[in-house]
């Protein structure tokens, strides 16, 4: 199963019928031979890092719908397609605040409802990297069977962030978008 990265606007979906992904060229495409490129899945990472942080630090809410089915993928305008041989999609946070308008009374803080944004966007990553489906992925699952294997295949600076959330080093956004791995791709 692989995650559906397109440049039609659809939204990341692990569970898209093959003829709906794309063949693995341009776009951040990949196929279920491949892996999603390191590239584009530090691009997606870090464009969803900055949603988060607006919506955490500008806001003072929560996402509280951090997972693939609720990330919508845009293409870059013509215009601004460069000579690059892979064109990196644009990704947009989608239902942010519906569950606060479906779950009138939360008992969790929003500090506490930001420390799971922030632990879900770890999952996220390894869901597109690995292309599994995220319902299917406990945290015992994510931290004991998923993440070694993300591990074997990608690069360690990439896997070092991520365990660093996983373990809870790192728990706020604002934590994650001043990281020394994050700000050179940030600014």
């Amino acid at each position: 199963i692989g995650a559906s990265l397109s440049a039609s606007g659809s939204r990341l979906n692990p569970n898209a019928p093959p003829h709906k992904r794309n063949s693995g060229a341009g776009a951040g495409g990949m196929n279920s031979n491949q892996k999603l490129d390191e590239e584009v899945l530090w691009n997606v990472f870090v464009q969803l890092i900055i949603g988060m942080r607006s919506i955490h630090m500008n806001y003072n809410n929560a996402i509280r719908t951090v997972d693939v089915d609720h990330i919508i993928v845009t293409p870059l305008p013509s215009s601004s397609v460069s000579s690059l041989a892979t064109v990196l999609p644009r990704v947009r946070f989608n239902c942010v605040g519906i569950l606060d308008v479906l779950e009138l009374e939360s008992r969790k803080t929003v500090a506490d409802l930001q420390k799971e944004d922030v632990f879900k966007l770890a999952q996220v990553i390894i869901t597109l990297g690995l292309k599994i489906p995220s319902p299917t992925i406990s945290k015992s699952m994510l931290v004991e069977q998923h993440f070694p294997y993300f591990q074997q295949l990608y690069s360690a600076n990439l896997c070092q962030l991520i365990e660093s959330i996983l373990t809870y080093e790192i728990t706020s956004v604002a934590s994650l978008s001043m990281h020394a791995l994050v700000v050179p791709r940030v600014y």
